[in-house]
């Protein structure tokens, strides 16, 4: 196989298919217009993007805050893999 599946300009049907699911997902949780999505390969890669996007959502609102997560001791431990990633301080709960 020299072809990665997930390339969506590649494959027409899987932009295709990203395009309907966001659109769907958007409409299910009364999105406006504008609203935007990316569908992810995996479990460990849609946190990561989830974390990334709430710290970047929250620096474009206030570039001065601290962030943090506050997870509690049975999260997925990607989520723990993200906060270092992206300079977050990472609280747990027991």
């Amino acid at each position: 196989m020299d072809k990665n599946a997930l390339n969506s300009i590649q494959f027409v049907s899987l932009r295709n298919m990203e395009i309907e699911l966001v659109a769907m997902a958007a409409n299910l949780f009364n999105g406006p217009i504008e609203c935007v999505g990316q569908m992810t390969s995996c479990g460990t890669e849609s946190l990561l993007m989830m974390v990334k996007c709430y710290r970047d959502y929250g620096f474009s609102k206030n570039p001065d805050i601290k962030p943090e997560i506050i997870i509690c001791s049975t999260t997925h431990p990607s989520v723990s893999k993200a906060a270092h990633y992206f300079g977050l301080k990472l609280i747990v709960l027991e």
